[in-house]
Order: structure tokens, then C-alpha cells, then sequence
């Protein structure tokens, strides 16, 4: 299993927002299941607490055709909708696991 650990910038969730994110891979191609998590991220001082709960709420594939070097092909690409279920915000960005 594939796995990249903080994917993308570091963000801030809001209490009780719901966070959407898209992944795409290399030419768009298809990779097996993906799963998504967040990976909390520490506050401004290094050993700064930063306590949460942001659950998974779903992640789904999409295909679609595209144009790759002048033939038409299909193009994949990954949704995912995360959650802050606490009641502060948090930082975090996002860990990307995969089958391939």
C-alpha cells in the first residue's frame, strides 16, 4: 500500500465544518481504493497541543474522458469529505493511502 503522509498544505478546519478535497495521480490514471485521513498538524509553537476529531466521511472515485497526446482516454480522480467533529479548529492536512 501506498501511503503519503501530508499531502498538500497545511489548513485549518473550522468547528464543525465539512472539508472537501480532490486528488488526482500521475496522468490521472486509476490506483485501487484510496482512503483519507488527516494528519493534525502542530500549532504555531512546536510543542504547541493541537487536539481534534475530523472523521472520514467519504471517498469516491470519478472517471471522465480526456484527450492525452491527441487520443481520447478516461481520467480518474478522487473526492474526499472530511469532518471537524470537536468543538475548536484545527489544523491539520491530509494523509493519502492507496492500493497499487
Amino acid at each position: 500500500m501506498g501511503l503519503n503522509l501530508s499531502a498538500g498544505s497545511v489548513s485549518t478546519a473550522a468547528a464543525n465544518a465539512t472539508l472537501h478535497w480532490t486528488i488526482r495521480f500521475a496522468n490521472e490514471e486509476y490506483v485501487g481504493p484510496v482512503y483519507t485521513c488527516a494528519n493534525f498538524a502542530p500549532g504555531k509553537a512546536i510543542f504547541e497541543p493541537n487536539f481534534g476529531s475530523i472523521t472520514t466521511v467519504q471517498t469516491s472515485v470519478s472517471a471522465f474522458f480526456k484527450v492525452l497526446f491527441g487520443t481520447l482516454g478516461t481520467g480518474f480522480k478522487y473526492d474526499s469529505v472530511l469532518r471537524n467533529d470537536g468543538s475548536s479548529p484545527v489544523a491539520y492536512n491530509l494523509s493519502v493511502g492507496w492500493f497499487s
